[in-house]
């Protein structure tokens, strides 16, 4: 299937699979994957569990192997990858390499449909977070400091070369995506917003100070990029800097602001630094020795 993947001419031999495919092979593959070696057996032999674990952990890795292929070849979405890029920290001493190469492989694929996939790994992670402590996220919670650590593993993935287009765009892009989930409200908050004056109700506020981790990837001349697409959502919901300095509950908001303004002023400075001061007049000696003036 993957070879004949990408020939036209064989695309009669190529079997497609359909969404409920692909989030069952998934699950499964990440589930077995992932789970701990030999669960929670009793062990009376050392070397027989020593070789008991060697072989599950082949057996493990040539199933999620499968998987990345698949994803690797673009034949799964790439959406589903957050199962593996989620796991990039916790997993990366049995099945690092896997996931390296596999997000490799979808950042040459399509480096947008990548940027998206991060966010929403990033952002699936946070849901859990909001799911478990039913509300506000914990912040001094130790998963909640992995997930930081998270954000910052993944903005790696990207490279050195911050300056080039590409990678530029990727990551005005991730901010982007991660400002329109963090603004996001389901349509029972929506509703009740309309039909209520109340205070302004953003319960994903918080996943900006997850991705203000990737803040550094970012240079300071396209910090002000993202601090316009920021401005944008407040004012679409008439909000403003000062009053949610206000609210505790939008301090997520306003240091996020704080860090792309104090880049995108960086910027101005640079800019203005960098502008040539203007030259006098230059003199030279005539013939005399006396200085005139260089028309």
């Amino acid at each position: 299937m993957v070879c004949f993947h990408s020939d036209p001419t064989l695309s009669a031999l190529v079997y497609t699979p359909n969404d409920m495919l692909q989030d069952t092979c998934a699950n499964f593959a990440s589930c077995y994957a992932f789970s701990e070696l030999n669960g929670e057996e009793e062990k009376e032999d050392e070397d027989e569990n020593t070789e008991n674990e060697v072989e599950d952990l082949n057996n493990k890795r040539v199933v999620l192997a499968g998987l990345c292929k698949l994803f690797s070849y673009g034949i799964f979405e790439m959406r589903l990858a957050t199962v593996l890029f989620s796991r990039i920290i916790s997993a990366f001493g049995n099945f690092g390499d896997l996931i390296k190469q596999t997000m490799s492989k979808c950042r040459e694929i399509n480096i947008n449909y990548y940027t998206k996939t991060i966010a929403l790994t990033l952002f699936s992670e946070y849901e859990k977070l909001r799911e478990v402590g039913n509300g506000p996220v914990d912040k001094s919670s130790e998963e909640y400091t992995a997930l930081k650590e998270l954000a910052r593993r993944l903005a790696l993935t990207y490279g050195i070369e911050l300056t080039k287009e590409p990678i530029r765009k990727a990551m005005i892009n991730l901010h982007r995506e991660a400002i329109l989930r963090s603004f996001s409200r389901d349509d029972e908050q929506e509703n009740e917003q309309d039909n209520a004056e109340t205070e302004i109700a953003l319960p994903n506020i918080g996943f900006l100070a997850v991705i203000s981790e990737c803040s550094s990837r970012l240079i300071s001349q396209d910090k002000k990029t993202v601090l316009g697409i920021l401005k944008k959502q407040m004012e679409d919901i008439k909000l403003n800097i000062k009053d949610a300095g206000r609210d505790p509950e939008l301090q997520p908001l306003v240091s996020y602001y704080r860090v792309m303004l104090e880049g995108s002023q960086l910027s101005s400075a640079k800019t203005t630094k960098l502008r040539p001061a203007p030259q006098k007049a230059k003199r030279k000696l005539d013939v005399d020795g006396r200085f005139q003036k260089n028309m």
